[in-house]
């Protein structure tokens, strides 16, 4: 098993890369900068990077998607949740990309 693993942080929108130093177990214990990319982040983290191994290990993480019935968030299947979006979701597409414009209800 590797001691640590190469990680782009999901936390924001910025992708800073991030290494996640593992226990015995294989569980994330502490975040660092990788200095993969010396443009982006090299080997600086911002607060919510240098605790993100916490969001991977917390008890409060979902481990299913959840879909929102009579203003309640509820369990659901994947097929159900990704049906879901593609309710609320207007895709265009082109030759080049593809643009979703959603209606979000959080």
């Amino acid at each position: 098993m590797p001691d640590s693993i190469l990680i782009i942080c999901s936390y924001c929108g910025v992708g800073c890369n991030l290494e996640l130093q593992l226990d015995d177990n294989g569980i994330p214990g502490k975040s660092s900068a990788s200095g993969r990319n010396e443009t982006l982040n090299d080997k600086y983290l911002c607060v919510e990077g240098f605790f993100i191994h916490e969001l991977v290990t917390s008890k409060e993480r979902p481990t299913h998607p959840l879909v929102r019935k009579r203003g309640k968030l509820v369990k659901a299947t994947w097929d159900e949740a990704t049906g879901k979006v593609g309710e609320v979701c207007l895709f265009k597409q082109s030759d080049e990309f593809e643009i979703a414009k959603c209606r979000l209800q959080i």
